[in-house]
């Protein structure tokens, strides 16, 4: 169990405007890889996405979920205020400042942006912590007696653009290098891969796409739809389901960031 693969995708608008969505809510699952092919065969070609979902299809996500043993994680932000409306006004001002001074506009340094690079990131942290704490430490230990991870990480394509693309990763690679899971539980993580495909490209990603759909709408039904071939009777069995299955951890954060200083 040293390499494991999560997959995370977004619900809702990562916009400064919260009146169609209270919160972000991030899924995300959990893995080993050498389990990639199983799951991938599971899920198959034909699986529609949580927009286009019907009874099968929540009938099929959940048994994969039980059958595959997957770790399940969903993260809900709440937009909360004021800390929501200041973020972005101090995004603002920081990119309106390194764009009068820099050459091409630095667009990793949008709030929206900033603000996905830390939904991924902290869905992702919890449910490391999660996993490691349920399912134990990796076993193969390297020439310093720590435990080896690698990890293999796969977003949809919220991310957009390779300059953010490529910041995304280094954040991660400084992530393995300074996290104190080497020093406190002599665990030495490092990155197999960062990648960002659709649904159609890696059809994976429709188990985190179901899981965070299914929250998101769950959280606000008056005011988030729910898919046109979905009634509220299924879209509750299938939440009975998650919420009995062990590996599934669902977690509210109420956003409380300060936008990170980046004119340094």
């Amino acid at each position: 169990m040293n390499r494991l693969s999560q997959y995370y995708d977004i619900a809702g608008r990562v916009t400064r405007e919260s009146e169609f969505d209270s919160q972000l809510t991030v899924g995300g699952i959990i893995f080993p890889t050498s389990e990639e092919d199983k799951v991938r065969a599971a899920v198959g070609d034909d699986t529609p996405k949580w927009k286009n979902s019907n009874p099968e299809s929540l009938s099929l996500i959940a048994n994969i979920v039980n059958r595959c043993a997957l770790y399940c994680i969903v993260l809900k932000i709440k937009k909360s205020e004021p800390a929501w409306t200041d973020f972005w006004n101090g995004g603002e001002r920081q990119y309106q400042y390194m764009s009068s001074r820099t050459k091409p506009k630095p667009g990793f340094a949008k709030s929206g942006n900033v603000l996905k690079y830390f939904a991924f990131g902290r869905c992702s942290a919890i449910g490391l912590g999660l996993y490691l704490k349920s399912r134990g430490k990796p076993i193969v230990l390297d020439a310093n007696g720590f435990s080896v991870l690698c990890l293999r990480i796969v977003c949809d394509t919220d991310i957009q653009g390779q300059e953010n693309q490529e910041l995304f990763e280094e954040n991660w690679k400084h992530w393995c290098s300074a996290t104190k899971l080497t020093s406190h539980f002599g665990i030495k993580p490092y990155l197999d891969a960062v990648e960002f495909k659709t649904e159609q490209e890696e059809n994976v990603l429709i188990l985190p796409d179901y899981l965070a759909g299914y929250i998101h709408y769950s959280s606000d039904p008056d005011r988030i739809a729910l898919p046109a071939n979905l009634s509220p009777q299924d879209a509750n069995q299938f939440g009975e389901i998650l919420s009995t299955y062990e590996g599934f951890n669902l977690i509210e954060y109420s956003f409380d960031e300060i936008f990170p200083n980046l004119t340094r």
